[in-house]
């Protein structure tokens, strides 16, 4: 179940920014495809998880009409050598003034992620904030994607 909560929220993934990306390009609609996880902590550390060979096919479409598509790769456990798959449909709604999205997929709910940075090829999303290693400060969980 964990697995599917963390999948949900990494289809609200996030954005890191290069000098070249041409920002009066940038939109959210479009195929983007899970380049990294990262864990923030609440003390300044972070950490970046390794994506095994199955998470790094999972991939989230933005359509022009409002509409929301992901497909999630994930293993069952981790001696599982088979990948798990998990669709989610739905729709968005992007805020760009205060960079926020919306999802409301079938299966998963209301999710709002805050969009850290979105360029024309790179999108990192803060998915969910939480006090994960139970230190009284939120930790925020970073999902990055590349079109």
């Amino acid at each position: 179940m964990k697995k599917l909560i963390l999948f949900a929220l990494a289809s609200l993934s996030i954005i890191s920014c290069r000098k070249d990306d041409d920002e009066s390009q940038a939109t959210i609609v479009g195929t983007w495809k899970i380049d990294k996880h990262i864990t923030r902590y609440g003390n300044g550390s972070t950490v970046t998880d390794v994506l095994d060979d199955c998470e790094i096919k999972t991939n989230i479409t933005f359509s022009n009409d409002g509409t929301v598509s992901s497909v999630g790769y994930f293993k069952s456990d981790e001696s599982s050598t088979n990948c798990q798959i998990h669709n989610s449909k739905g729709t968005y709604d992007y805020q760009e003034s205060n960079k926020t999205i919306t999802l409301l997929l079938e299966e998963e709910g209301v999710t709002t992620a805050e969009v850290e940075n979105l360029t024309s090829n790179h999108l990192t999303l803060v998915a969910m904030q939480h006090d994960f290693d139970g230190d009284g400060t939120d930790d925020k969980l970073i999902r990055i994607f590349k079109k």
